[in-house]
């Protein structure tokens, strides 16, 4: 890519990120396109995660009778409000045993969370001979130990998922949406709305359209909501 084209990028991304704000209501006559929606997906779809395993799922509720459900296990009005106003809301979905999910099996050999990882790390060394002696010399060698493969599913999903949400909030907003992440909401009832089952745990929500005339949370000339200093936020090798 030419020098010029990656530097249009680059302003291009970089205005996204300082323009991107949450939404604080949904005009409910604008509906999002399909064609937005298949974009969407594409988009939010290269988000990174550990080992490629992509431990989520994503329910776009957008029928009325179940925005409406959805709303009731929102946490205050103006939560529920943007639920049944927005013409969709995203409902982000973390898979806790997504190691049973092994090239479309049902994991007949019963590997636990930490076997399943462990052996995707394998597949990540030289194979044969060579590879084996290259993972002898990684495991005895202190400096080069793997790292500890981590013991709580439902946490090392939930990370996974967050790179997901966030690839969603920025195609949305490059596409001209809104959204407006959320996750004050009763967690078993939004699962129960969209059939999800205990191995899923929902770590955000996030209605997604058209802002409201009116809302003046948007408009480019309303300051933008204020954050930590970088000084007080990031630091140089050690806290």
């Amino acid at each position: 890519m030419e020098k010029s084209a990656t530097t249009s990028l680059s302003k291009a991304l970089q205005s996204l990120l300082r323009a991107r704000r949450s939404a604080k209501a949904f005009d409910p006559s604008r509906t999002v396109s399909e064609d937005q929606l298949g974009e969407l997906k594409t988009l939010a779809l290269r988000a990174p995660s550990s080992f490629n395993a992509q431990p989520f799922k994503c329910v776009l509720v957008r029928d009325q009778g179940l925005k409406d459900d959805l709303a009731h296990a929102m946490v205050g009005i103006n939560n529920a409000r943007r639920v049944r106003d927005a013409p969709l809301t995203a409902v982000f979905l973390a898979d806790t045993e997504s190691w049973t999910r092994a090239e479309g099996s049902d994991n007949p050999e019963g590997e636990t969370f930490q076997q399943r990882k462990r052996k995707q790390a394998d597949v990540a060394f030289v194979a044969g001979a060579q590879g084996a002696a290259l993972r002898k010399a990684v495991q005895t060698a202190s400096l080069l130990a793997p790292t500890k493969i981590p013991e709580d599913p439902v946490l090392w999903s939930v990370k996974q998922t967050i790179f997901f949400v966030d690839h969603w909030l920025l195609s949305c907003a490059a596409l001209g949406l809104s959204t407006a992440p959320m996750e004050g909401y009763n967690e078993p009832r939004v699962r129960d709305v969209v059939g999800a089952s205990s191995r899923y745990y929902c770590p955000v929500v996030v209605p997604t359209g058209y802002t409201a005339l009116g809302d003046a949370s948007l408009d480019e000339t309303t300051p933008l909501s204020p954050r930590y200093n970088a000084a007080d936020m990031f630091f140089d090798n050690q806290l």
